[in-house]
């Protein structure tokens, strides 16, 4: 009777999960901030030491969890996107605004002083969350067009709000003023009365603040060091007189053989007894370079390939991933550990399995071995104490997200399976 208890208050506990296969948006938005930026005077309209901060505060979250593909922020609010195949948390709505949202506050107030370095904190700010799905690319984007878009009207509005504030003007009268004005009147009223072009404002207050991670990417390896070159033999004086006696002149009249190196391109038509002699001595050398680099590659010795789950366009590997020139290293390797032959090694969470499993290099044969993308839980940071590789960096612009710019050139923040399975 406990255990039938204790199996229904579990599942009442997880029946906050949000649909599969749906993106998740979480908005974490300021609780108050209009009189939390007029007690610590903040600059009107805007003031980059705070939306450093908030962005700084978004970077922290991004770096905790790796499932967090994209962030965008202004004024006091940041949204993070989830991809549809992230399964952080078993996609519960209370966890995940929760850990989002606290990370977030602590952070604030962890960074504060370094951005505002002469202004004390006088009470700890108040953030809300709410975590919304979206069950298709096109609704992801029209959200966070929407948010550009509304942090353009805001700016737009308050930065002629505050010049006129700022020219002797009363906050009602402002107000009264900026009534039932289009984007147009306000860039002309800024533009004729305080000579201020609204499109030479910094894009950050203009259109906010975007947080990407950039598709990781393959880590070159290092070539192989060129193979020793083979000598060629010399020939003995019995050669030079089998390639004269078999050059046609029965006499043994033919030309003779000078003495060193014999090349097969210049040997290889005058003597032909030599000249084969030569031109099989120089097939032999790049056929036993082939086999050493070969035995190099099966040994391990001098070769690092860092696989790239990354497919191209077109569905195949990019050169440099698992499928172009990396993929003799790793098949040579995984023959090497006996893979495929009935030697199976054992799995799990020592030392080396995260890797191992992520990109099936060796233990202890790369500086970097993979760009992974996750531990199973979404955390970045335990990857990073073991010395591998973020899963991409996080990248930050002031970009426009309305147009197709930023979606045509980060592909991959939309695609289907861009994180792991």
């Amino acid at each position: 009777m406990a255990n039938s208890r204790f199996q229904y208050v579990k599942k009442f506990e997880l029946s906050d999960a949000l649909l599969p296969d749906t993106y998740l948006v979480a908005r974490l938005d300021g609780h108050r901030f209009t009189k939390f930026t007029a007690e610590h005077g903040f600059t009107k309209p805007n003031d980059e030491r705070g939306l450093l901060l908030m962005a700084e505060c978004a970077r922290q979250v991004m770096s905790e969890w790796s499932d967090l593909v994209m962030a965008f922020g202004q004024s006091d609010e940041f949204s993070f996107l989830l991809p549809a195949s992230s399964p952080l948390y078993g996609r519960r709505s209370a966890k995940l605004s929760t850990s989002f949202v606290s990370l977030f506050s602590s952070s604030f107030v962890f960074f504060w002083p370094k951005h505002f370095p002469d202004t004390p904190l006088l009470y700890p700010p108040n953030f809300d969350a709410r975590i919304v799905s979206y069950p298709s690319a096109q609704h992801v984007r029209d959200y966070f067009s929407w948010r550009q878009a509304d942090c353009h009207i805001n700016n737009l509005y308050n930065t002629c709000f505050w010049a006129l504030v700022a020219d002797g003007v009363s906050k009602q009268d402002a107000q009264v003023a900026l009534k039932g004005t289009t984007s147009g009147d306000k860039n002309e009223l800024l533009f004729s009365r305080f000579d201020t072009n609204y499109n030479e404002i910094p894009q950050r207050f203009r259109k906010g603040t975007t947080l990407f991670r950039a598709r990781p990417t393959a880590v070159a390896a290092p070539p192989p060091p060129p193979p020793p070159e083979t000598p060629l033999r010399q020939p003995s004086r019995q050669d030079g007189a089998a390639a004269v006696d078999g050059s046609g002149d029965k006499g043994g009249r033919g030309p003779p053989v000078e003495s060193g190196p014999i090349s097969a391109t210049a040997t290889g038509g005058e003597t032909p007894t030599a000249g084969r002699q030569a031109g099989e001595t120089g097939v032999e050398a790049p056929r036993l370079a082939a086999q050493e680099t070969n035995n190099r590659v099966e040994n391990n010795i001098g070769v690092e390939t860092i696989p790239d789950s990354r497919p191209s366009e077109d569905g195949k590997p990019e050169a440099g991933s698992e499928g172009g020139d990396a993929q003799a290293g790793v098949a040579a390797s995984g023959a090497a550990t006996g893979k495929g032959q009935g030697d199976k090694r054992p799995r799990g969470r020592g030392k080396g399995g995260a890797s191992e499993k992520a990109g099936g290099a060796p233990r202890g044969d790369a500086v970097v071995k993979v760009v992974s993308c996750s531990d199973g839980k979404g955390r970045a940071k335990r990857l990073l104490k073991k010395g591998h590789a973020p899963p991409g960096a996080i990248e930050e612009d002031a970009c426009d997200l309305i147009r197709d710019d930023f979606w045509d050139r980060n592909p991959h923040i939309l695609a289907a399976g861009t994180m792991r399975r």
